[in-house]
């Protein structure tokens, strides 16, 4: 199974956000950042099919406003995904996830100041999503665009065409 990466980006104000992270409802990290950008590694499995960072902990005075204006806050950005190693497209981060907070979902974001979640919601094998996810987003975005003939035919579908060519080349050379 893959191993999924996130990148979580964060600022010190008063003290590190806090965070848990969960594999569908199974808590798998919970810690405090104590830097301005970590990685944290999670093994995905077969069964669960998002993952949330839970911000927590935060409180009033861990945000300074001056004039109606933010000036200084501890904040919490999910600043990049991969999986295995490569890093996956900044479109699929966002169409995939939302954060929650006070009760409201706000799609495609990435941020957390106040105290919330993030989700990122997938389907395994995490590649297989991924790569359906992104025809999917070309041919929202690209009228023009052509699926590839491979996907058309479905799974498993170029294995399938090459055993039938190696039958119809054995069939052709059989009779020569």
């Amino acid at each position: 199974m893959n191993i999924l990466t996130l990148v979580v980006k964060s600022s010190e104000f008063k003290g590190w956000p806090k965070i848990r992270i969960f594999l569908g409802q199974e808590l798998v990290v919970d810690l405090q950042m104590v830097q301005e950008v970590t990685s944290i590694d999670i093994q995905l499995n077969e069964t669960a099919n998002y993952i949330k960072v839970e911000r927590y902990g935060k409180t009033d005075d861990q945000v300074k406003i001056v004039d109606g204006r933010i000036v200084q806050d501890q904040v919490l950005e999910v600043q990049d995904l991969l999986v295995d190693g490569i890093k996956i497209p900044d479109w699929f981060k966002y169409n995939q996830s939302y954060i929650e907070y006070d009760s409201i979902r706000h799609n495609n974001s990435t941020v957390l100041g106040p105290n919330g979640i993030w989700v990122l919601n997938f389907k395994t094998p995490f590649i297989t999503f991924f790569l359906d996810s992104k025809i999917e987003h070309e041919a929202k975005y690209n009228q023009d665009y052509n699926f590839p003939w491979s996907y058309k035919l479905g799974p498993d579908s170029v294995k399938k065409l090459s055993a039938e060519f190696t039958v119809i080349k054995d069939l052709i050379n059989k009779h020569l």
